[in-house]
Protein backbone atom coordinates (compact mmCIF):
# COMPACT_ATOMS: atom_id res chain seq x y z
CA UNK A 1 0.00 0.00 0.00
CA UNK A 2 3.03 2.28 0.20
CA UNK A 3 2.76 2.82 -3.55
CA UNK A 4 -0.74 4.23 -3.23
CA UNK A 5 0.31 6.71 -0.57
CA UNK A 6 2.74 8.04 -3.16
CA UNK A 7 0.10 7.96 -5.89
CA UNK A 8 -2.32 10.01 -3.77
CA UNK A 9 0.41 12.61 -3.29
CA UNK A 10 1.04 12.64 -7.05
CA UNK A 11 -2.67 13.21 -7.64
CA UNK A 12 -2.70 16.20 -5.30
CA UNK A 13 0.38 17.61 -7.02
CA UNK A 14 -1.28 17.10 -10.41
CA UNK A 15 -4.45 18.90 -9.31
CA UNK A 16 -2.45 21.75 -7.80
CA UNK A 17 -0.52 22.09 -11.06
CA UNK A 18 -3.72 22.23 -13.14
CA UNK A 19 -5.29 24.77 -10.82
CA UNK A 20 -2.18 26.97 -10.88
CA UNK A 21 -2.22 26.79 -14.68
CA UNK A 22 -5.81 28.05 -14.80
CA UNK A 23 -7.44 24.73 -15.67
CA UNK A 24 -10.46 23.15 -14.00
CA UNK A 25 -9.94 20.25 -11.62
CA UNK A 26 -13.41 18.97 -10.63
CA UNK A 27 -13.80 16.30 -13.33
CA UNK A 28 -10.17 15.22 -13.03
CA UNK A 29 -10.37 14.95 -9.25
CA UNK A 30 -13.61 12.94 -9.37
CA UNK A 31 -12.45 10.44 -11.97
CA UNK A 32 -8.88 10.00 -10.73
CA UNK A 33 -10.03 9.57 -7.15
CA UNK A 34 -12.33 6.78 -8.31
CA UNK A 35 -9.49 5.30 -10.36
CA UNK A 36 -7.06 5.16 -7.42
CA UNK A 37 -9.72 3.69 -5.14
CA UNK A 38 -10.42 1.04 -7.79
CA UNK A 39 -6.72 0.20 -8.07
CA UNK A 40 -6.26 0.02 -4.30
CA UNK A 41 -8.96 -2.62 -3.99
CA UNK A 42 -8.33 -4.50 -7.25
CA UNK A 43 -4.51 -4.31 -7.39
CA UNK A 44 -3.34 -3.86 -3.77
CA UNK A 45 0.24 -5.00 -4.50
CA UNK A 46 0.84 -2.79 -7.54
CA UNK A 47 4.07 -0.85 -7.85
CA UNK A 48 3.07 1.27 -10.85
CA UNK A 49 0.03 1.98 -13.01
CA UNK A 50 -0.23 -0.64 -15.74
CA UNK A 51 -2.33 -1.11 -18.86
CA UNK A 52 -4.24 -3.88 -17.05
CA UNK A 53 -5.24 -1.48 -14.27
CA UNK A 54 -6.47 1.17 -16.70
CA UNK A 55 -8.41 -1.33 -18.81
CA UNK A 56 -9.92 -2.90 -15.68
CA UNK A 57 -11.12 0.50 -14.51
CA UNK A 58 -12.60 1.37 -17.91
CA UNK A 59 -14.20 -2.06 -18.30
CA UNK A 60 -15.91 -1.50 -14.97
CA UNK A 61 -17.61 1.46 -16.65
CA UNK A 62 -18.45 -0.27 -19.91
CA UNK A 63 -22.04 0.98 -19.82
CA UNK A 64 -20.80 4.52 -20.49
CA UNK A 65 -21.19 6.08 -23.92
CA UNK A 66 -18.25 6.23 -26.32
CA UNK A 67 -17.83 9.96 -25.66
CA UNK A 68 -17.75 9.42 -21.90
CA UNK A 69 -15.18 6.65 -22.25
CA UNK A 70 -13.07 8.90 -24.47
CA UNK A 71 -13.17 11.62 -21.81
CA UNK A 72 -12.06 9.11 -19.16
CA UNK A 73 -9.16 7.96 -21.33
CA UNK A 74 -8.10 11.56 -21.93
CA UNK A 75 -8.02 12.33 -18.20
CA UNK A 76 -6.12 9.15 -17.41
CA UNK A 77 -3.65 9.87 -20.22
CA UNK A 78 -2.75 13.35 -18.97
CA UNK A 79 -2.34 12.10 -15.40
CA UNK A 80 -0.10 9.24 -16.53
CA UNK A 81 2.02 11.72 -18.51
CA UNK A 82 2.36 13.82 -15.35
CA UNK A 83 3.56 10.78 -13.39
CA UNK A 84 6.11 9.97 -16.09
CA UNK A 85 7.24 13.61 -16.05
CA UNK A 86 8.08 13.08 -12.37
CA UNK A 87 10.45 10.30 -13.44
CA UNK A 88 8.16 7.46 -12.37
CA UNK A 89 6.77 4.50 -14.28
CA UNK A 90 3.18 4.51 -15.60
CA UNK A 91 1.35 3.20 -18.66
CA UNK A 92 0.33 6.11 -20.91
CA UNK A 93 -2.50 5.35 -23.36
CA UNK A 94 -1.41 6.75 -26.74
CA UNK A 95 -3.57 9.03 -28.86
CA UNK A 96 -4.99 6.09 -30.81
CA UNK A 97 -5.87 4.10 -27.69
CA UNK A 98 -9.43 2.88 -27.40
CA UNK A 99 -10.91 0.23 -25.18
CA UNK A 100 -12.42 -2.75 -26.93
CA UNK A 101 -15.83 -2.98 -25.34
CA UNK A 102 -18.80 -5.29 -25.52
CA UNK A 103 -22.23 -3.75 -25.84
CA UNK A 104 -23.65 -3.68 -22.33
CA UNK A 105 -26.94 -5.53 -22.03
CA UNK A 106 -28.52 -4.92 -18.61
CA UNK A 107 -29.77 -7.83 -16.57
CA UNK A 108 -33.18 -7.04 -15.11
CA UNK A 109 -33.50 -9.19 -11.97
CA UNK A 110 -36.90 -10.70 -11.32
CA UNK A 111 -38.70 -10.81 -7.97
CA UNK A 112 -37.04 -14.03 -6.80
CA UNK A 113 -33.56 -12.82 -7.72
CA UNK A 114 -34.12 -9.57 -5.83
CA UNK A 115 -35.44 -11.37 -2.76
CA UNK A 116 -32.43 -13.68 -2.77
CA UNK A 117 -30.03 -10.78 -3.27
CA UNK A 118 -31.45 -8.67 -0.46
CA UNK A 119 -31.52 -11.66 1.91
CA UNK A 120 -27.80 -12.07 1.21
CA UNK A 121 -27.15 -8.35 1.71
CA UNK A 122 -29.07 -8.35 5.00
CA UNK A 123 -26.96 -11.26 6.22
CA UNK A 124 -23.61 -9.74 5.23
CA UNK A 125 -21.04 -10.20 7.99
CA UNK A 126 -18.82 -7.38 9.27
CA UNK A 127 -15.56 -7.44 7.28
CA UNK A 128 -13.82 -4.15 8.05
CA UNK A 129 -13.60 -1.92 11.12
CA UNK A 130 -13.29 1.08 8.78
CA UNK A 131 -16.51 0.36 6.87
CA UNK A 132 -19.59 -1.12 8.54
CA UNK A 133 -20.98 -2.83 5.44
CA UNK A 134 -23.47 -4.89 7.46
CA UNK A 135 -25.20 -1.65 8.48
CA UNK A 136 -24.92 0.38 5.28
CA UNK A 137 -25.33 -2.09 2.41
CA UNK A 138 -28.99 -2.99 3.11
CA UNK A 139 -29.85 0.71 2.93
CA UNK A 140 -27.58 1.65 0.01
CA UNK A 141 -28.81 -1.10 -2.31
CA UNK A 142 -32.48 -0.62 -1.39
CA UNK A 143 -32.11 3.09 -2.04
CA UNK A 144 -30.66 2.33 -5.48
CA UNK A 145 -33.48 -0.06 -6.35
CA UNK A 146 -36.44 1.64 -4.70
CA UNK A 147 -35.47 5.14 -5.89
CA UNK A 148 -33.84 4.26 -9.22
CA UNK A 149 -30.66 6.07 -8.23
CA UNK A 150 -27.35 5.84 -10.08
CA UNK A 151 -24.78 3.80 -8.09
CA UNK A 152 -22.78 6.82 -6.99
CA UNK A 153 -25.74 9.01 -6.01
CA UNK A 154 -26.51 7.50 -2.57
CA UNK A 155 -22.81 7.65 -1.72
CA UNK A 156 -22.63 11.40 -2.38
CA UNK A 157 -25.56 12.23 -0.11
CA UNK A 158 -24.76 14.35 2.89
CA UNK A 159 -26.73 13.72 6.05
CA UNK A 160 -28.71 16.93 5.57
CA UNK A 161 -29.68 15.87 2.02
CA UNK A 162 -31.97 13.16 3.40
CA UNK A 163 -35.07 14.34 5.26
CA UNK A 164 -36.12 11.72 7.77
CA UNK A 165 -39.30 13.69 8.39
CA UNK A 166 -40.99 13.52 5.00
CA UNK A 167 -38.67 11.22 3.00
CA UNK A 168 -37.36 13.89 0.63
CA UNK A 169 -33.92 13.17 -0.86
CA UNK A 170 -31.96 16.02 -2.43
CA UNK A 171 -29.54 14.75 -5.07
CA UNK A 172 -27.00 17.38 -6.03
CA UNK A 173 -23.89 17.44 -8.20
CA UNK A 174 -25.26 14.55 -10.20
CA UNK A 175 -24.85 13.74 -13.91
CA UNK A 176 -25.11 16.77 -16.19
CA UNK A 177 -25.34 18.99 -13.07
CA UNK A 178 -29.07 18.25 -12.85
CA UNK A 179 -29.94 18.56 -9.17
CA UNK A 180 -33.26 16.97 -8.25
CA UNK A 181 -35.53 16.07 -5.35
CA UNK A 182 -37.11 12.64 -5.05
CA UNK A 183 -39.32 11.13 -2.35
CA UNK A 184 -38.70 7.67 -0.92
CA UNK A 185 -41.38 5.16 0.03
CA UNK A 186 -42.64 4.82 3.60
CA UNK A 187 -40.87 1.45 3.99
CA UNK A 188 -37.53 2.89 2.87
CA UNK A 189 -38.03 5.93 5.09
CA UNK A 190 -38.49 3.70 8.13
CA UNK A 191 -35.33 1.80 7.22
CA UNK A 192 -33.38 5.05 6.83
CA UNK A 193 -34.58 6.26 10.22
CA UNK A 194 -33.43 3.01 11.79
CA UNK A 195 -30.06 3.24 10.06
CA UNK A 196 -29.64 6.88 11.11
CA UNK A 197 -30.21 5.93 14.74
CA UNK A 198 -27.38 3.39 14.53
CA UNK A 199 -24.97 5.48 12.43
CA UNK A 200 -25.10 8.53 14.72
CA UNK A 201 -23.60 11.96 13.98
CA UNK A 202 -21.78 12.29 10.66
CA UNK A 203 -21.34 14.53 7.60
CA UNK A 204 -22.16 11.97 4.90
CA UNK A 205 -25.30 9.86 5.02
CA UNK A 206 -23.14 6.79 4.28
CA UNK A 207 -19.80 7.41 5.92
CA UNK A 208 -16.68 5.38 6.67
CA UNK A 209 -15.12 5.55 10.11
CA UNK A 210 -12.44 7.96 8.88
CA UNK A 211 -15.15 10.48 8.00
CA UNK A 212 -14.97 9.98 4.22
CA UNK A 213 -17.87 8.94 1.97
CA UNK A 214 -18.01 5.36 0.74
CA UNK A 215 -16.11 5.03 -2.60
CA UNK A 216 -18.10 3.67 -5.52
CA UNK A 217 -15.52 0.95 -6.26
CA UNK A 218 -15.92 -0.45 -2.75
CA UNK A 219 -19.68 -0.57 -3.06
CA UNK A 220 -19.36 -2.20 -6.51
CA UNK A 221 -17.05 -4.89 -5.18
CA UNK A 222 -19.43 -5.72 -2.33
CA UNK A 223 -22.41 -5.73 -4.70
CA UNK A 224 -20.72 -8.36 -6.84
CA UNK A 225 -19.77 -10.38 -3.78
CA UNK A 226 -23.35 -10.40 -2.50
CA UNK A 227 -24.79 -11.13 -5.94
CA UNK A 228 -22.56 -14.17 -6.39
CA UNK A 229 -23.62 -15.46 -2.99
CA UNK A 230 -27.28 -15.09 -3.85
CA UNK A 231 -29.04 -18.36 -4.57
CA UNK A 232 -29.71 -18.77 -8.29
CA UNK A 233 -27.74 -15.66 -9.24
CA UNK A 234 -24.23 -17.07 -9.58
CA UNK A 235 -24.17 -17.34 -13.39
CA UNK A 236 -25.66 -13.95 -14.19
CA UNK A 237 -23.46 -10.96 -15.05
CA UNK A 238 -25.00 -8.15 -13.02
CA UNK A 239 -23.86 -4.68 -11.99
CA UNK A 240 -25.07 -2.12 -9.44
CA UNK A 241 -26.47 -0.08 -12.34
CA UNK A 242 -28.91 -2.93 -13.00
CA UNK A 243 -30.81 -2.00 -9.83
CA UNK A 244 -31.59 1.33 -11.53
CA UNK A 245 -32.58 -0.50 -14.71
CA UNK A 246 -34.79 -2.78 -12.63
CA UNK A 247 -36.52 0.17 -10.94
CA UNK A 248 -37.43 1.71 -14.30
CA UNK A 249 -38.57 -1.49 -16.02
CA UNK A 250 -40.52 -2.75 -13.00
CA UNK A 251 -42.25 0.63 -12.71
CA UNK A 252 -43.23 0.51 -16.38
CA UNK A 253 -44.42 -3.09 -16.07
CA UNK A 254 -46.61 -2.15 -13.11
CA UNK A 255 -48.13 0.80 -14.99
CA UNK A 256 -48.89 -1.31 -18.05
CA UNK A 257 -50.36 -4.20 -16.05
CA UNK A 258 -52.52 -1.71 -14.11
CA UNK A 259 -53.79 -0.15 -17.33
CA UNK A 260 -52.21 3.27 -16.64
CA UNK A 261 -51.52 5.78 -19.40
CA UNK A 262 -47.81 5.07 -19.81
CA UNK A 263 -47.21 7.86 -22.32
CA UNK A 264 -48.64 10.41 -19.88
CA UNK A 265 -46.61 9.06 -16.95
CA UNK A 266 -43.24 8.73 -18.69
CA UNK A 267 -42.25 12.40 -18.20
CA UNK A 268 -42.67 11.94 -14.44
CA UNK A 269 -40.44 8.86 -14.48
CA UNK A 270 -37.89 10.77 -16.56
CA UNK A 271 -37.80 13.65 -14.07
CA UNK A 272 -37.60 11.29 -11.09
CA UNK A 273 -34.61 9.48 -12.58
CA UNK A 274 -32.84 12.70 -13.52
CA UNK A 275 -32.77 12.14 -17.28
CA UNK A 276 -31.92 15.17 -19.41
CA UNK A 277 -33.54 13.59 -22.48
CA UNK A 278 -36.83 11.73 -22.50
CA UNK A 279 -35.33 9.32 -25.04
CA UNK A 280 -33.20 8.01 -22.17
CA UNK A 281 -36.39 6.98 -20.38
CA UNK A 282 -37.95 5.51 -23.53
CA UNK A 283 -34.94 3.20 -23.65
CA UNK A 284 -36.38 1.18 -20.76
CA UNK A 285 -39.49 0.22 -22.69
CA UNK A 286 -37.25 -1.74 -25.06
CA UNK A 287 -36.14 -3.85 -22.09
CA UNK A 288 -39.70 -4.94 -21.26
CA UNK A 289 -40.97 -8.47 -21.96
CA UNK A 290 -42.44 -8.85 -25.45
CA UNK A 291 -46.00 -9.27 -24.20
CA UNK A 292 -45.82 -5.91 -22.44
CA UNK A 293 -44.03 -4.16 -25.31
CA UNK A 294 -46.98 -5.10 -27.50
CA UNK A 295 -49.42 -3.45 -25.10
CA UNK A 296 -51.96 -1.16 -26.70
CA UNK A 297 -51.31 1.36 -23.95
CA UNK A 298 -48.16 2.62 -25.67
CA UNK A 299 -48.20 4.76 -28.80
CA UNK A 300 -45.45 2.86 -30.59
CA UNK A 301 -45.27 5.08 -33.66
CA UNK A 302 -44.69 8.15 -31.48
CA UNK A 303 -42.27 6.28 -29.25
CA UNK A 304 -40.19 4.90 -32.10
CA UNK A 305 -39.91 8.32 -33.73
CA UNK A 306 -38.72 10.00 -30.53
CA UNK A 307 -36.46 7.12 -29.61
CA UNK A 308 -34.72 7.24 -32.99
CA UNK A 309 -34.11 10.96 -32.58
CA UNK A 310 -32.37 10.33 -29.29
CA UNK A 311 -30.78 7.02 -30.21
CA UNK A 312 -27.35 8.12 -29.10
CA UNK A 313 -28.53 8.96 -25.60
CA UNK A 314 -26.28 9.74 -22.67
CA UNK A 315 -25.32 7.22 -20.05
CA UNK A 316 -28.64 6.65 -18.31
Amino acid sequence: MMYYEELWKDLQGFLDYRKASGYGTDNHKRLLTAFIHFCEYSFPDAGSVTKTMIEGFLSDRAECTTNTQAAYISILRVFMKYICFLGKSAYVPDDDYSLRREAYIPHIPDKEELLSFFRTVDGHSPDSPAFHAEIMLPVIFRMQYCCGMRPGEPLRLRKDDVSLTDGDIYICETKNNRDRHIVMSDDLLRLCRKYDGIAGGREWFFQQTDGSPVPVCRMTKLFRKCWKKSSGCTQVRTRPYDLRHAFATHTLMRWIENGNDVMALLPYLSAYMGHSKISSTFYYIHLLPQRLRESAGIEWDTLDEIYREGEHYEKI
